[in-house]
């Protein structure tokens, strides 16, 4: 596109469109930028964040579980402290359930998804044993006999541990891996606002100099020529008929390039018209004086002849008078 060729108000409309669009293109990878990083939070703080939430919820009521049924385990048990320790089984199971019934509504991870296919029965057994402890604790608190409290804290310590064991190491497992996804979510939406960050950056600085190129070179495109016919002008107005204007281009600085040229080219020919005007009126002049001073010689030999044929006139009178 050749810009000398363009009308200047098109020229205008160019640039200020140019930066528009500029803005348009800064303003758009700045919203999509906000947008992938919102995305990104909004699965960290709808998916990821409610999943490691939902475990360790799980895992301290596990570990509750497992404390209070070392405290069951004491000789001579308060009866506060027996209280006590069921309470916090009670709480534990109803957290358990909420954390459960969250987590397995959230969208999983394959590796997170055939973990928890291995928690589910693990922790279903390991209730299972929780519940037969729970019996022989009853058994024993109600007979109070080294043979139902041997009972209770063999199984407690032998047969309960394996299972307890198990479903502790894949929850364990399974909030090691959710922390990591959520680590890797985190330095992803790092990763995104620094690209995005840079991207909004280049897409400036190209706008900027893209604008600034673009303000150049109307610019030139109008003021040189106009400063070409500001000297064409004031050449003009010196008396100098001699200067030129070469501007190639069709917009309205070109159309009054060419009427500056053609009112020039004008000026020289009326000059030209009025010098041979001059030249004419000056030979015509000669030859009227020429004529003027033919005419003063005859009337000088005009009068001449008139005095001498009066003085004849005269002598022939007086002669004869005689």
């Amino acid at each position: 596109m050749n810009l000398k060729n363009i009308k200047i108000g098109k020229k205008l409309i160019i640039g200020f469109s140019s930066i528009l669009l500029v803005a348009i293109i800064i303003g758009y990878i700045g919203y999509s930028g906000m947008k992938v990083i919102e995305d990104q939070q909004n699965l960290v703080a709808e998916n990821i964040l409610p999943s490691v939430e939902s475990l360790q919820t799980i895992n301290e009521a596990q570990a509750d579980i497992y404390a209070s049924e070392n405290l069951l385990l004491a000789a001579d048990i308060s009866p506060k402290l027996h209280k006590e320790a069921y309470s916090r089984i009670d709480s534990a199971k109803v957290r358990v359930a909420k954390a459960w019934k969250t987590y397995q509504a959230l969208p999983q991870s394959a590796e997170g998804s055939l973990l928890w296919k291995e928690f589910e029965p693990a922790w279903t057994n390991w209730m299972e044993y929780h519940d037969k402890f729970i019996e022989l604790e009853h058994k024993d608190n109600i007979e109070n006999t080294k043979q139902s409290y041997s009972a209770m804290s063999n199984f407690a310590l032998t047969t309960l541990t394996k299972p307890y064991n198990k479903a502790n190491d894949i929850l364990t497992k399974l909030v090691q891996t959710n922390d990591r996804i959520a680590a890797e979510s985190d330095l992803i939406a790092e990763k995104k606002i620094s690209l995005v960050e840079m991207q909004l950056l280049i897409a400036i600085l190209i706008g900027v100099l893209a604008s600034m190129a673009l303000a150049v070179i109307i610019s030139r495109s109008i003021t040189r020529p106009l400063a070409k016919g500001v000297k064409l002008a004031e050449a003009v107005a010196t008396g100098d008929l001699t200067v030129t204007i070469d501007i190639d281009q069709t917009d309205e600085i070109g159309q009054l390039a060419n009427a500056l040229k053609l009112m020039v080219e004008k000026l020289q020919s009326i000059t030209s018209d009025i010098k041979n005007g001059i030249n004419v009126l000056g030979t015509s002049a000669s030859e009227i004086l020429s004529t003027v001073t033919e005419i003063s010689t005859g009337t000088a030999e005009t009068a001449t002849a008139v005095s001498e044929t009066t003085t004849t006139v005269e002598e022939v009178r007086q002669t004869a008078m005689v």
